[in-house]
């Protein structure tokens, strides 16, 4: 999260689950080029992918988190886009038509002793691991990856290396291949097509507004009558009561 002034961090609510009392915890750290804060992961094991995510989006590096990798982006995106200082001139991330070059290690950072930034390079399999892609996809939502290594039939560990939003991954690949082909007469022709579908509604639309007054002064005056109508028949059985 982003402080103001103060720096980027992340603010943590604990809660007791028998008395339900909270407490909030705040760490920020005020170096935005090199921000980083102690990773909580060896307490809660989900918090690995969670530090991850965040470090995806905002810079903010977790040091003891196992594995500081991006897992929403491309390993070579440059920058943090949930940042506000965010540059976003399309030229610095340009769509890429080729395969993720992920690497097979991932970085654990610490602390030296003249408490700087270090980074650990990690391999993520040995070289007599088996591993396999496993992972539930769904077309109009996302794709898990999960690079798992196998012994047997028993999961020996589960990564979690990417998850893609199909949509807009398939949306990207459209608007570059139209640029790669360059298909500006086709822009053109589509924009006059648009042009005259767009003048054709609202015509219909006035033609609409029009009819809809029409169908209401009718149906008023239809109204008008059948209240006229009701008025003299009760009168005209109020009178015939009394003659009774």
């Amino acid at each position: 999260m982003r402080f103001s002034e103060e720096g980027l961090g992340c603010i943590y609510i604990l809660e007791n689950t028998l008395t339900h009392e909270r407490m909030s915890v705040k760490a920020v750290n005020a170096n935005r080029d090199e921000a980083y804060i102690p990773s909580v992961s060896h307490l809660w094991k989900a918090a690995e992918i969670l530090e991850r995510e965040v470090y995806d989006f905002f810079g903010i590096v977790f040091t003891g988190n196992p594995d500081m990798r991006r897992i929403f982006l491309r390993s070579d995106f440059v920058g943090y886009p949930m940042r506000k200082d965010y540059d976003m001139d399309p030229e610095k991330n340009k769509y890429h038509l080729f395969d993720d070059p992920e690497p097979d290690y991932t970085l654990q950072y610490s602390l030296d002793k003249e408490s700087k930034l270090v980074a650990q390079r990690k391999p993520l399999f040995h070289d007599d691991d088996f591993v396999v892609n496993i992972g539930p996809q769904h077309q109009q939502h996302m794709v898990l990856r999960l690079q798992t290594i196998l012994d047997g039939e028993t999961s020996e560990k589960s990564i979690p290396t990417a998850v893609i939003f199909s949509k807009v991954s398939k949306k990207i690949s459209e608007a570059s291949f139209v640029h790669e082909r360059g298909l500006r007469e086709t822009y053109g022709l589509l924009g006059v097509r648009c042009k005259l579908v767009m003048l054709l509604v609202g015509v219909v639309k006035k033609l609409w507004v029009w009819n809809l007054a029409i169908a209401l002064s009718i149906f008023v005056l239809l109204w008008t009558i059948a209240a006229y109508r009701l008025s003299h028949c009760s009168i005209a059985v109020a009178v015939g009561t009394l003659v009774h």
